[in-house]
């Protein structure tokens, strides 16, 4: 069996962009961010505007937890992706 020399390292698969996670896992609104490659921000803005992946809020007002489901965010991408790629058609 061939041994690997220092100056031929093995090669190692690349890190994904998003972290991998169960489909049906909650996610803070952190981890939903990384996931999406986005800010907390614009997951913040989203949410007041009625627009992005949907999401969950657990309690009274301003105290509530907020939490995303990994199946809900890619839902969200496939459908987002659909309806660039009809805009792009009819262009």
């Amino acid at each position: 069996m061939p041994t690997q020399s220092r100056s031929n390292p093995a090669p190692v698969a690349a890190p994904s962009v998003a972290p991998r996670f169960p489909r049906d896992a909650r996610l803070t609104p952190r981890e939903a961010a990384t996931y999406l490659g986005k800010s907390t921000s614009t997951l913040e803005a989203w949410r007041r505007q009625g627009v992005g992946p949907r999401f969950y809020r657990i309690g009274p007002g301003t105290r509530a937890g907020i939490f995303y489901v990994v199946n809900d965010i890619d839902a969200w991408i496939s459908a987002s992706a659909s309806r660039a790629s009809l805009a792009e058609v009819a262009a």
